[in-house]
């Protein structure tokens, strides 16, 4: 039986609430998904219906960073529907987070390569 997409984001809304972490990132994910005003949110952005040769649906997009400090900084990434990065000040110093997938077809392939070369070669 597959598990409905209501019934998944119930369950990581309730695991988030549960464990109440400071920052987490979500891949493949939609920008739907809202964790209230306790926190600050960067996300990829939504792909187009169509995208290197998948089909998407609306608002999806590949990943988020949530946290719950603000994001001081967004820094610019090979690929705006792939990569996300974003500078955080907290009371350990000043974080920079990246989320990032590699390839959107499970590690082979042309996407596979070139994601991961592009995104060693960003300073």
């Amino acid at each position: 039986m597959k598990i409905n997409e209501n019934t998944e984001l119930d369950f990581i809304k309730k695991l988030i609430s549960e464990e109440n972490p400071d920052l987490f990132f979500l891949t493949e994910t939609n920008l739907t998904i809202d964790f209230g005003t306790e926190y600050f949110s960067i996300h990829s952005k939504e792909l187009p219906h169509f995208h290197d040769g998948q089909k998407y649906n609306e608002k999806e997009n590949r990943v988020s960073i949530f946290s719950k400090y603000s994001f001081r900084e967004i820094i610019g990434t090979y690929d705006k529907y792939t990569a996300i990065c974003g500078k955080i000040n907290t009371e350990f110093g000043e974080l920079t987070l990246y989320g990032s997938i590699i390839g959107s077809l499970g590690g082979r392939g042309f996407h596979f390569e070139n994601d991961l070369e592009n995104q060693k070669k960003r300073n």
